[in-house]
């Protein structure tokens, strides 16, 4: 008896121990920045190691930012007026529970006008939210995906 007891208190205390650390929503955040004396745009992703890397058990290859940028080319569709904003892919770092994902284009006219679909890990997560800001000359405005197959239009204009 005195072992069940003993070994139900450890279970208990290990399943609090790790729930403890898993977070209770899922979100990625995105900044898309136009930098004029390039004349490129910067993108940042920003998400949780853990549900990237649940979405990288699928990948094809070893290699983390190949994988990445394949990942991202398929979930980040961004065009301009007529045509498909391409990135490529810099690199990527972790801080604590956070990737950071870092991409820009070549040399482009700005696009005022952009269509874009964000679907970022919403093939794990039905609850799954993905902020993308914009930022121009400090003024930012923001985008908000809810839905896998959604597709929203922005527009610099005021």
């Amino acid at each position: 008896m005195k072992f069940r007891y003993s070994f139900f208190t450890w279970a208990i205390l290990v399943w609090m121990t790790f729930s403890s650390f898993v977070h209770q929503f899922h979100f990625s955040e995105t900044l898309i920045e136009w930098i004029p004396r390039d004349g490129k745009m910067q993108m940042t992703i920003k998400v949780f190691t853990d549900d990237w890397d649940l979405a990288m058990l699928q990948a094809s290859s070893a290699d983390f930012d190949e994988n990445a940028q394949r990942y991202l080319n398929e979930h980040v569709k961004i065009s301009g007026s007529n045509d498909t904003i391409h990135w490529h892919y810099v690199g990527h770092e972790r801080d604590g529970d956070l990737y950071y994902h870092y991409l820009e284009t070549d040399r482009i006219s700005f696009p005022e006008e952009l269509t874009v679909q964000m679907n970022i890990l919403m093939e794990l997560y039905g609850d799954q939210k993905n902020l993308l800001n914009f930022r121009k000359d400090g003024q930012t405005k923001s985008l908000y995906f809810l839905d896998k197959n959604s597709i929203q239009h922005f527009n610099w204009a005021p």
